[in-house]
């Protein structure tokens, strides 16, 4: 399968800044003041849309990206190592997830990060 076959739900490559401008723009569209890293989106299920993670790239993050099947959709998710990566700040929920992943990625024997 070529990359121009690719629904927009099975293409997994990193935002070019024309991406980010559309994406802005269109947010912009619609009433939201797009100016910030991320963008929530909140329905039945939440989604992150991220240029970029504790300073990552989706380059950076790229490999350390779980798929899971749904419905004959490939969707990607973050795998425990990379949010680690994006829980190394002094907020106090990330000192809680970080407690509860450095557990999960010891039981995994993938620990520890690197």
């Amino acid at each position: 399968m070529d990359d121009e076959s690719l629904s927009p739900l099975e293409e997994t490559r990193p935002p070019s800044d024309e991406d980010l401008a559309r994406l802005a723009s269109r947010l912009n569209e619609l009433g939201a003041k797009y100016m910030y890293v991320v963008v929530r989106v909140c329905d039945e299920f939440t989604v992150d849309l991220m240029a970029k993670a504790c300073g990552m790239t989706y380059s950076d993050a790229e490999s350390l990206i779980e798929f899971r099947n749904h419905l004959g959709v490939k969707i990607p998710f973050a795998s425990p190592a990379l949010l680690w990566k994006t829980k190394q700040t002094d907020r106090d929920k990330d000192a809680v997830d970080r407690s509860f992943l450095r557990r999960l990625l010891e039981d995994r024997g993938e620990w520890p990060v690197v």
